[in-house]
């Protein structure tokens, strides 16, 4: 028979070291433990959709895109105030939400096109 354990391995507390003033004025070293473990933390997720158009018209004249996109972002890391019974000011949680959308709009023209000289115009547009 096989047994299988899984183990979940939270970060470890952040020990920054500092000196210390004793009372009789000689320098001692020491570590304060700034955040806590936290066994709950989790890989921040996203997820993007993305559409896109491009064409060309006037014999490749006049061409361009346009792209309509939405990126949301969820479980990522942001600082909460913690309860001061705890000892520690704030926790790192995964508690933050992001939703970024919009459209993206490209325009290129060629102008003018000679032999000795070509004049290309291109212009973009994001909402």
């Amino acid at each position: 028979m096989v047994s299988v354990e899984t183990y979940h391995v939270a970060p470890a507390p952040t020990l920054p070291s500092k000196r210390r003033n004793t009372t009789h004025g000689a320098k001692d070293f020491g570590a304060d433990i700034k955040n806590p473990p936290n066994y709950t933390l989790r890989w921040e997720k996203t997820a993007t959709t993305n559409f896109g158009l491009d064409f060309a018209v006037l014999n490749n004249r006049l061409s361009g895109s346009i792209e309509v996109y939405r990126k949301h972002s969820t479980d990522l890391l942001a600082q909460r105030d913690a309860d001061p019974t705890l000892g520690f000011r704030q926790l790192t949680l995964n508690y933050g939400n992001m939703t970024n959308k919009g459209v993206e709009l490209t325009l290129n023209s060629v102008n003018v096109q000679t032999r000795s000289l070509r004049w290309i115009t291109r212009g973009e547009l994001w909402l």
